[in-house]
């Protein structure tokens, strides 16, 4: 995958006509770095409608898996965009979630993985099956923002253990903890406590081959390791000179934290390049939106995209498209072509 210097696009929204399930781009469809998407999944008009497109994951056999955290569902479609079944529910019994995050399948056996935020992961079969749930032993919830099945079937996922200050922890699939690494950003700040740690300490994280990318929200960082947690190497934002914002105190003494710009999502791409959300937060300037970027292997930054909108990619399938999601003006997935060579 071959770029020519740093593009900057920008994407204006209106209020236009809705796209028609699987048919191509309609007004308020953003490009993706100039290409329109060529399936578009969440048309009111057709009847599928989803309550909070949060994200996505592909099967070894093309099969796509989009993750409702409003409904509490998981849809499971074809490669082409028909719908095929769906699967789960609210709920704390086994196969339930409360409040799912992140989903991921396994390329070997074809299950799929659900992250929620209670701390817990529920494995179901590639038809949806119940096979098994996880239960993270440290005290307290620690909400799983994302989740990949990497070489040899383990199980990554990012979530703060305050603990011991570290965000990607490793588990075997019958829930042991192989290792844990990754420094939250509250290691070594002493003017930081644990409200801060959860508020602002939330990571991202993807795996392919023998690589690890993670990028953490706030302060926006990214990260490459092995499997082994050894730091290939580190981009940093260049907004990371600004003093730490601790957290607002409201009147009845609740903490609530301030919206900075920060990384909402990774996505590894087969090349050994990556693709990184940010959000860009509300401010008095108008709504939220996001930017994405394209790094290369060698994590030089090629392209960079701003949305007036909430765009996040989410998954690449066996053909190299780019599957992301958008929940304004309301939810639903798209498809993108492979980027250009």
């Amino acid at each position: 995958m071959k770029y020519i210097g740093i593009v900057g696009v920008t994407v204006m929204l209106t209020c236009g006509p809705i796209a028609s399930h699987g048919n191509p781009l309609q007004s308020d469809v953003p490009l993706l770095f100039g290409e329109a998407a060529d399936l578009v999944i969440g048309d009111r008009d057709e009847g599928m409608v989803f309550g909070n497109a949060t994200d996505i994951a592909v099967g070894s056999d093309g099969r796509i898996y989009l993750l409702d955290g409003g409904f509490g569902k998981i849809y499971i479609f074809s490669p082409d965009g028909e719908l095929l079944g769906e699967f789960g529910r609210s709920g704390e019994g086994p196969g339930e979630f409360t409040i799912p995050m992140c989903i991921a399948t396994d390329p070997e056996s074809g299950d799929v993985w659900v992250g929620n935020f209670q701390g817990r992961l529920c494995q179901y079969t590639a038809d949806g099956e119940v096979v098994d749930d996880i239960r993270f032993s440290w005290p307290g919830n620690r909400p799983v923002r994302s989740i990949a099945i990497g070489m040899h079937g383990n199980i990554y996922v990012s979530c703060a253990n305050v603990l011991d200050q570290t965000m990607i922890h490793v588990f075997r699939k019958n829930g042991e903890l192989v290792r844990s690494f990754g420094d939250t950003f509250a290691r070594d700040r002493p003017e930081t406590d644990t409200e801060d740690e959860l508020a602002y300490a939330t990571g991202f994280l993807d795996v392919r081959d023998s690589t690890v990318f993670y990028s953490q929200k706030n302060p926006y960082e990214i990260r490459q390791y092995d499997l082994s947690g050894n730091v290939r190497y580190t981009i940093r934002d260049s907004g990371q000179d600004v003093p730490y914002p601790p957290p607002v105190r409201m009147p009845d003494g609740r903490r609530k934290k301030r919206s900075l710009k920060g990384s909402w999502g990774i996505m590894a791409l087969p090349d050994g390049a990556f693709m990184n959300n940010i959000v860009i937060p509300m401010s008095e300037h108008g709504p939220p939106g996001s930017i994405i970027e394209h790094y290369n292997s060698s994590g030089d930054l090629v392209l960079h995209e701003e949305h007036s909108t909430l765009l996040f990619v989410r998954a690449v399938d066996g053909e190299g498209r780019v599957w992301a999601l958008d929940n304004q003006p309301y939810a639903r997935m798209m498809r993108y072509p492979a980027p250009a060579d």
